[in-house]
């Protein structure tokens, strides 16, 4: 998987044997992960003249029906190898589909032919609708505007357990380029009915998602309904994920004390995990979060309230106090512990986790590390307009 332009013992783009290795007989949890480790960008990919990848994928999201009507007629023992092997097929060429490089065109077409095969059956396998969103995250900045209001209404009646993170996909780009999308009166009330009706509240966040691109007055009811609710029965994360997306206030909020006594640690609560790992440097969740909106609004969490936020370990004692943290105590691993855009933010205001970082980079050879201080400090990422931003 790795590609390096410099190195002729690997390859420089995907050739339709690499595709038909990696659709049927790859995995596509391991692909993903060696693109994620070796890769910035998607794959340039030089296929035959008869456009063989696209007639792949079309066909198979076109006749994905047929197949699971096939498989209804045939006891489960019959044809078990195939019915092992046709969703991991599916997974497959989907995730290809993401990382590969085609133009506009192509993508508006297997994105409408991905509408097409929801409208008319239930994919193979919940690693299926993963794959699904995988491919609208990689491809979403081709997608056009119109596409993207039409991939919103059109998702919206369904009820995978992706679809959250699939709405949430369409709303950030949607964010991104400033636009409004106009619902109907059913569409909104769907809308809120999806997000507040579960007694756990699981679907919270599409309230968050939804409230940046909708009109002014679906937007107050949002924020009427997010507030009550709060009111009612207080809950850091889901003041969290209304705060971050700029749905509430933070600093100025009704529920910041609430948030702040709720995100402190208490030292004689121990995890799951932690009894089998002990301490973790970052074992705090909701901790994670309190910083995480400090450093989007360049606040301390000391301006918030007068409580001492130290005693939690080193690591929480070096994000409170970067400039004059004694760094031979420091570890690059923290760097990564919570890789969001506003961290990222945080450390670049301060030379010395740069100096850190590079000083490390000159003695060992870490792709983490590497993969770090790219996403850190590469210009033409910084200056991107953020997604939705909870990690």
């Amino acid at each position: 998987m790795a590609l390096r332009e410099t190195n002729s013992y690997v390859i420089s783009n995907f050739i339709d044997y690499h595709i038909d290795r990696l659709i049927f007989d790859g995995n596509h949890k391991i692909t993903w992960r060696y693109f994620n480790k070796y890769l910035f960008k998607s794959i340039p990919y030089k296929q035959r003249d008869d456009d063989h990848f696209m007639k792949l994928i079309i066909n198979l999201l076109s006749n994905h029906h047929l197949v699971k009507v096939a498989f209804e007629e045939y006891s489960p023992e019959d044809g078990w190898l195939w019915r092992t092997r046709y969703p991991a097929i599916f997974c497959n060429c989907l995730c290809i589909a993401a990382m590969i490089e085609m133009d506009d065109g192509k993508v508006e077409t297997i994105a409408r032919a991905i509408m097409k095969c929801f409208a008319a059956a239930d994919l193979p396998s919940p690693d299926a609708y993963e794959q699904v969103n995988s491919f609208f995250s990689g491809k979403r900045k081709q997608l056009s505007s119109e596409l993207l209001h039409e991939l919103m209404r059109f998702f919206l009646p369904f009820s995978d357990l992706y679809l959250q993170n699939r709405l949430e996909i369409f709303a950030s780009e949607l964010k991104v380029r400033k636009e409004t999308i106009i619902l109907t009166q059913c569409q909104e009330q769907r809308v809120l009915n999806y997000a507040f009706s579960q007694p756990d509240q699981r679907n919270f966040n599409i309230a968050a998602f939804f409230s940046p691109i909708v009109r002014q007055q679906f937007r107050e009811k949002i924020v009427e309904r997010i507030t009550s609710g709060l009111r009612e029965k207080f809950d850091a994360y889901n003041f969290y994920y209304a705060a971050i997306n700029g749905v509430l206030p933070f600093q100025n909020s009704e529920f910041c004390d609430q948030f702040v006594a709720a995100t402190i640690p208490d030292p004689n609560t121990y995890s799951f995990r932690s009894s089998f790992y002990g301490p973790e440097d970052n074992g705090y969740p909701l901790f994670n979060m309190l910083f995480n909106l400090c450093f989007k609004y360049d606040l301390l969490p000391s301006q918030l309230a007068n409580r001492d936020f130290t005693g939690h370990g080193a690591y929480y004692n070096w994000l409170l106090n970067m400039e004059g943290f004694d760094y031979n105590n420091f570890k690059i691993s923290w760097l990564g512990l919570y890789p969001t855009k506003f961290y990222f933010m945080k450390f670049r205001k301060h030379a010395v986790v740069k100096e850190q970082l590079e000083r490390y980079l000159r003695d060992h050879r870490d792709l983490r590390a590497e993969r770090l201080y790219v996403d850190i400090y590469n210009p033409a990422i910084n200056t991107e307009e953020p997604d939705y931003e909870d990690s």
